[in-house]
């Protein structure tokens, strides 16, 4: 598994924020639902909720696009292997 951080926006309302994303369900018993799908979901609550996020880019292609672009990036550079500078 390989995991990456990317910032998709700033905080307007932390705690709104953190209540929004809280009421974002976690599916338990379902071989298909992946931590990918709550992440999309979770990104459309923000969005939803219009007080979250101050800037922000929350289509879902486009951080997908930018962040598989992100790690190819940092893999090549053997970031992730251990052995990168």
């Amino acid at each position: 598994m390989l995991l990456a951080r990317v910032m998709i926006g700033k905080v307007a309302n932390g705690a709104q924020m953190a209540a929004t994303i809280a009421a974002v369900p976690i599916v338990q018993d379902d071989p298909a639902w992946t931590c990918r799908i709550w992440v999309r979901d979770a990104i459309a609550a923000l969005e939803a909720d219009g007080k979250s996020l101050g800037t922000r880019v929350t289509g879902w292609q486009r951080i997908g696009q930018t962040s598989n672009t992100y790690v190819a990036q940092k893999r090549q550079q053997r970031r992730y292997d251990g052995s990168g500078t």
